[in-house]
């Protein structure tokens, strides 16, 4: 098997599982708080959090959560291009 994937297999229904993911894309309020309710903010500690558009980033908000980036349209490619373009510019950052 290769290095970094589970050999054992988690149940999706398993509210407490950490499933081992480094950035979520809510495309929706409704899926903000369906993920909030399931699996509680706590899940997104340390992980990126991408909003598709300013009413999902007011579902997080209520939450108590901020996006790392919120798309610059409201589309899926356009939130994917936004999580990229804000890990380049931390990694530049990094560079000093």
């Amino acid at each position: 098997m290769p290095a970094g994937l589970r050999s054992t297999p988690r149940l999706r229904n398993d509210p407490g599982a950490d499933f081992g993911f480094d950035a979520v894309l809510f495309a929706s309020g409704s899926a903000v708080d369906a993920f909030v309710n399931r699996h509680g903010a706590t899940m997104l500690t340390g992980r990126d959090i991408v909003s598709i558009g300013p009413p999902t980033t007011a579902a997080l908000a209520r939450h108590g959560l901020l996006p790392t980036v919120t798309a610059w349209q409201a589309t899926p490619a356009a939130a994917i291009d936004s999580l990229a373009d804000a890990n380049l510019q931390r990694r530049l950052a990094a560079l000093g």
